[in-house]
């Protein structure tokens, strides 16, 4: 549910079968816009319906970002994977975004803190 504002999230939940187990996914889109910041993140947890299944969350990515001017935002991003049985694995860096009149582009550098290999992501957001 979004708010008029466009503060909101979208939540999801999922049934899937791995080679491992049976899951329920659920999933979190939430947005916050409060002046010139705004906070958007993508989370997910993965509950095993067996024993042999592995707990397993993310958060990929938070991203806060600061308005410059109406088609351009800076600031930064964050994410962690953690699966049952391992380390988890965090990385942070840079973002920047660019609104256009039917969504944006951001483009996140993520460096590794723990156990992350470096990405360079590209993200397209379109409203229709």
């Amino acid at each position: 549910m979004f708010a008029k504002s466009g503060n909101g999230a979208t939540v999801l939940a999922l049934g899937s079968k791995a080679t491992d187990s049976w899951y329920v996914e659920l999933y979190g889109l939430p947005s916050v816009t409060r002046g010139p910041f705004t906070a958007t993140g993508f989370a997910g947890l993965y509950l095993p319906l067996q024993t042999q299944g592995v707990h397993q969350y993310f958060l990929d990515p938070v991203t806060l970002l600061y308005r410059l001017h109406p088609p351009l935002a800076v600031g930064g991003s964050y994410t962690v994977y953690k699966i049952e049985g391992f380390p988890a694995r965090h990385g942070v860096g840079p973002a920047v975004q660019v609104a256009f009149p039917s969504g944006s582009v951001t483009l996140d550098a993520l460096a590794g803190i723990a156990n992350f290999t470096e990405e360079l992501r590209l993200t397209l957001q379109v409203v229709f």
